[in-house]
């Protein structure tokens, strides 16, 4: 009965991800009704395994819509815009996890990431930081589970003569460059919820445009957590490297090759169709997923590897599919709430009223960076906040946002609250890798670093608005 209800809830993910792409060459409005019903069918299937946050965000949504559509102020067309924009949102999962699955089981990443966590003192917080960074855009939160137990695993198989103290701190900075490198990819890359969030809801903004800022704001991200962990901790007696650095990094070639050329495809597809390049991108990640699945089993033949492909395809494809119900399910809520919830507030009075407290759009861009961060660690889910506040901020009357503020706001905020909630997958997961209680991972050991680059961020929203 569970098989059969899940290959049911597989079958019409897949039918809504369909919906999502024919949505972006042709206005399918009347097959709207039919993706929103396939997406409630199933919510209902999947109702009793899925998170309790999952379950609140769907309630949150479908009370939010029957209100307004009580009232008379849903209209079709914005009821038609929520649920291609839910269904968008679900492709992402699926199209992200079909990658997940094949890079996980990839025997170049398994070795590249035991050689990232096996480095010795003076290099190990930078390689594990900018391996988590790299992982993070093929593997997602899987990085997480990955690195996190190899963190463990390698602090576990250390000298037993070492005190418990110097364990605990060197596990510590292990954990905090896995964080920090894992949550930097969300400033900039196409392959994070945070990017297809933002650049949804920004006006007349594409990934490509924002990629420069975001970038350099990612290495500074970076490079602040690698000098704020060298300055924190007395350096230790260097150890012997375990291979020549430059040998090392050639060793991530072959992913960053990957990654990179997933995004000259995708550029190459937005180019030729015109459609949007984030949409090109989400087309063509499960396709370069699937390949790469049969290149895995490329020893069995052509045919064979077809064969092998396919039968992983329904053995863990689609069953990891609806494992993962509750991410779909915030995202689709999220992304209805953030179409529905704005177009009933009175923007114009909204922005009055802001202005007559004497706002300008920096501060009030920093004021929203900051609520977005620290109400995160209080439960509210920053799909929610930062959608739904860049979202208003972007309809304003009477404030001029320039789209890079906006995006740069959005994708700050987001993620730092990344690195410090303990409702967020992120230290919840990482928690778990390495037995320790989740306000130790999120707010007490990294709350410095988030509250310095939080400062550091609000500086330059008055430098970009």
């Amino acid at each position: 009965m569970t098989q059969r209800r899940d290959m049911l809830s597989a079958t019409l993910l897949l039918m809504v991800s369909g919906f999502a792409i024919g949505a972006e060459f042709h206005s399918l409005q009347p097959a709207a009704p039919l993706a929103g019903a396939a997406l409630l069918t199933v919510t209902v299937l999947q109702w009793r395994p899925m998170a309790g946050i999952a379950r609140a965000t769907v309630l949150a949504a479908l009370l939010l819509g029957a209100y307004y559509y009580l009232r008379g102020t849903l209209t079709t067309d914005i009821l038609h815009r929520a649920i291609q924009r839910s269904a968008f949102f679900t492709l992402f999962v699926i199209a992200l996890d079909i990658l997940r699955t094949a890079a996980m089981g990839s025997a170049m990443v398994l070795d590249s990431g035991k050689t990232i966590v096996s480095q010795p003192p003076g290099r190990r917080y930078a390689m594990i930081s900018l391996g988590a960074h790299i992982f993070a855009l093929l593997l997602s939160v899987g990085t997480i589970n990955l690195l996190g137990t190899m963190n463990q695993r390698s602090i576990d198989a250390s000298p037993t003569n070492d005190p418990a103290h110097i364990r605990e701190i060197r596990l510590r900075r292990m954990t905090m460059a896995l964080i920090r490198g894992f949550a930097a990819v969300t400033l900039w890359a196409p392959t994070t919820v945070t990017v297809v969030v933002v650049v949804s809801a920004v006006p007349n903004l594409d990934w490509y445009q924002f990629f420069p800022l975001g970038i350099s704001t990612a290495a500074g991200f970076l490079l602040f957590g690698w000098i704020l962990d060298r300055v924190s901790y007395r350096q230790p007696p260097r150890a012997p490297a375990t291979a020549p650095l430059g040998s090392i990094l050639l060793s991530l070639i072959p992913l960053i090759s990957l990654t990179f050329g997933v995004l000259l495809i995708t550029i190459a597809l937005a180019a030729a169709t015109g459609i949007r390049p984030i949409a090109a991108l989400l087309i063509c990640v499960p396709l370069f997923g699937l390949c790469w699945i049969a290149l895995q089993n490329r020893r069995a033949g052509p045919m064979g590897a077809l064969i092998l492909t396919k039968r992983r395809l329904h053995r863990q494809v689609l069953p990891d599919i609806v494992t993962a119900r509750s991410e779909i399910a915030i995202l689709a809520s999220a992304g209805f709430i953030a179409v529905v919830l704005p177009t009933q507030i009175d923007t114009q009075a909204l922005g009055l009223f802001i202005a007559g407290l004497g706002i300008t759009e920096p501060w009030l861009l920093v004021l929203t960076m900051w609520l977005i961060t620290f109400t995160a660690p209080i439960g509210l889910n920053p799909i929610i906040t930062v959608s739904v506040s860049i979202e208003i901020l972007a309809r304003l009357s009477g404030f001029a946002f320039t789209p890079y503020a906006l995006a740069f706001a959005g994708t700050a905020a987001w993620a730092l609250s990344t690195g410090i909630s303990p409702f967020g997958a992120t230290i919840r997961l990482t928690a778990r890798c390495i037995n320790r209680p989740v306000l130790d991972v999120g707010m007490k050991w990294n709350l410095p670093f988030t509250l310095y680059v939080l400062t550091a961020s609000s500086v330059l929203v008055f430098i970009l608005n």
